[in-house]
């Protein structure tokens, strides 16, 4: 993932992981280039944190960890 994880990506990002979820594949999301996200994009970001593995997540973005 790069650029901007905003209104526009998030359900293009979605969609994308739901495809790979139903396929029972695992997902890593390479954010070290993501430059900018919205509040949203933190929030989806939390939702499926705990189905997918993110790698290399720019300081910026702070997710709290679920059990």
């Amino acid at each position: 993932m790069d650029g901007v994880l905003d209104d526009v990506s998030i359900p293009i990002l979605n969609n994308l992981c739901l495809f790979h979820l139903r396929k029972e594949k695992k997902i890593f999301i390479d954010l070290k280039y993501l430059i900018d996200i919205c509040r949203e994009g933190i929030d989806f970001l939390q939702q499926i944190q705990t189905e997918v593995e993110f790698i290399d997540p720019p300081p910026f973005i702070k997710l709290r960890k679920t059990n």
